[in-house]
């Protein structure tokens, strides 16, 4: 008996609908779908293969229900791992997605999801002298006041 297997799976958990690439075909694009690109639909899931193997293997994805979304970089999705994927729109404004990559059976299942209800992956040592203040123009990220940064020890 022969099992066929895939062997990434892009898992779209999030809210947007999300389109896929290869860095190749996705580099210099800027907001715009090139050739051979795949989307899915929130909630969805979708087989994907690399279109040419003798390019890097790097998957790039963009929000497209966001107006003037630019693509990612590309990332490895062949090793199991977890980060946040950072994407911006033509304006600069940051869009945010979880990617965690497992590995089961032969199949590297790729999942996207949502950052709302997470902190910002970002963070902050003071390695100087003196106390900074630091203040996010979103006002999301410290509750729109002035925190201050102690300096490390």
């Amino acid at each position: 008996m022969v099992i066929f297997a895939p062997r990434y799976l892009l898992d779209n958990k999030s809210s947007h609908k999300l389109a896929f690439a290869q860095r190749e075909f996705a580099r210099g694009q800027g907001t715009a779908n090139p050739e051979g690109y795949i989307s899915t639909l929130p909630g969805s899931s979708v087989v994907f293969h690399w279109p040419r193997n003798d390019y890097d293997q790097l998957l790039c994805v963009r929000l497209m229900d966001v107006p003037n979304c630019i693509w990612s970089g590309g990332f490895e999705v062949n090793k199991n791992n977890s980060f946040h994927i950072n994407m911006r729109d033509t304006l600069g404004k940051c869009f945010f997605l979880r990617v965690e990559i497992t590995l089961r059976g032969a199949t590297y299942r790729i999942s996207f999801s949502d950052t709302d209800q997470l902190p910002p992956p970002f963070r902050i040592d003071n390695f100087s002298k003196v106390s900074r203040g630091v203040e996010s123009q979103f006002g999301c990220f410290i509750c729109g006041k002035v925190e201050y940064i102690l300096p490390l020890r």
